[in-house]
């Protein structure tokens, strides 16, 4: 059965493994995968067109760097209209029994052919996270919302973004399945030792520091360390500038050595100001640490408050300092919770779960 599979480049290691884990519970299954991407790449003939319209829309601030661009084109209505149409025509040529595409910033559907939707976050739902946020862009909003609708399904990571196509959007619960994710990181190949509950570490893993909530962190630790002076801050992704002899930046690290820094840690913090996921959350769980994290997003489903780690208010750095102190000075209960914590990512946060429970919904519609 062949089916087609779309995504837009790695999608933070979550493509591959998701496509891993769908073959593995469908044998019979013939996906074939195409990386939107790359139609944005032959695309780049239209560059001096689309960088009129970004400009237009945003000034400067939208094309001064490769980033912004790009960050600015995934939010523009004329290209979100283009690359969807392109790809559509090579998924005709194709005709697969179903499309599933990951994450919601182009509508792959054909007509015709049942269509799957697999994400993290919707545009909208950062209005959870900030109250005064904006949404200018109206006719890119409408987009999305009839991306949505057209859909067959909509499968999400999380309750939060489950609400926020309930709410937002205006899609029936019924058309919606929360079926989770899983870590990108392989299984340990040893037990976590007792005493790293013992070393004090704290472990930031996080691309963006700022948004992770790095900066709440680095207060934090400041005050941390009057009362554990011995206490270290590991900080893995990002390249923040603190120079301090407790802080080690790690900076960006392949996959092969991350799992020794989350071995080697005592409990795991990203208090995030935004997350519309969090797969870090999941590695933490796999490596049975202890989680500090926000009251927001997915947290509320991550993290079990007061049994697998705490959830701190948005930039109380006072409260998350207390929960830090407190976790340091009991490595017991470190251990208690990240073996919670653990127990949770076995039994619901592995890729074969989500691919699982996606192959059930999915047949049901072929």
């Amino acid at each position: 059965m062949k089916a087609q599979f779309i995504h837009l480049d790695s999608f933070s290691n979550i493509n591959q493994s998701i496509f891993d884990a769908l073959v593995n519970a469908w044998p019979e299954l013939l996906p074939m995968a195409i990386n939107a991407q790359n139609t944005v790449r032959l695309n780049r003939r239209r560059t001096p067109y689309t960088l009129g319209k970004v400009f237009l829309r945003k000034g400067w601030a939208g094309i001064n760097s490769f980033d912004s661009y790009k960050q600015s084109l995934l939010g523009e209505p004329f290209f979100f209209k283009r690359i969807s149409s392109i790809v559509q025509e090579k998924i005709k040529k194709e005709n697969p029994i179903f499309t599933l595409q990951t994450q919601s910033l182009f509508d792959f559907r054909v007509i015709g052919i049942p269509h799957f939707i697999y994400t993290d976050s919707t545009h909208l739902a950062d209005q959870y996270w900030n109250p005064k946020a904006k949404q200018n862009n109206k006719e890119w909003i409408a987009l999305e919302t009839q991306l949505y609708h057209n859909a067959t399904k909509i499968f999400v990571m999380s309750s939060h973004i489950q609400q926020s196509l309930i709410e937002q959007y205006g899609i029936a619960e019924q058309k919606i399945a929360m079926v989770g994710a899983g870590s990108n990181l392989n299984e340990p190949s040893n037990p976590k030792r007792e005493d790293s509950y013992d070393s004090k570490k704290i472990l930031f893993v996080g691309v963006e520091w700022e948004r992770k909530g790095g900066s709440e962190l680095w207060a934090a630790f400041q005050n941390i360390l009057k009362y554990h002076p011995d206490a270290e801050l590991i900080i893995l992704g990002c390249s923040p500038p603190i120079h301090h002899p407790q802080v080690t930046i790690v900076g960006k690290a392949d996959k092969a050595s991350v799992g020794k820094y989350y071995q080697e840690a005592a409990v795991f913090c990203m208090p995030s100001r935004l997350e519309p996921f969090g797969i870090v959350y999941l590695e933490a769980m796999q490596h049975g640490l202890a989680i500090v994290g926000s009251d927001e997003g997915a947290c509320i489903d991550l993290i079990l408050d007061d049994e697998s780690g705490y959830r701190i208010p948005l930039g109380d750095i006072k409260y998350l300092t207390e929960k830090l102190n407190y976790l340091l000075s009991l490595p017991k209960l470190c251990a208690k919770m990240g073996q919670r914590g653990r127990i949770m990512y076995e039994n619901f946060y592995t890729w074969d779960f989500t691919a699982k429970k996606m192959k059930d919904i999915i047949q049901k519609y072929l």
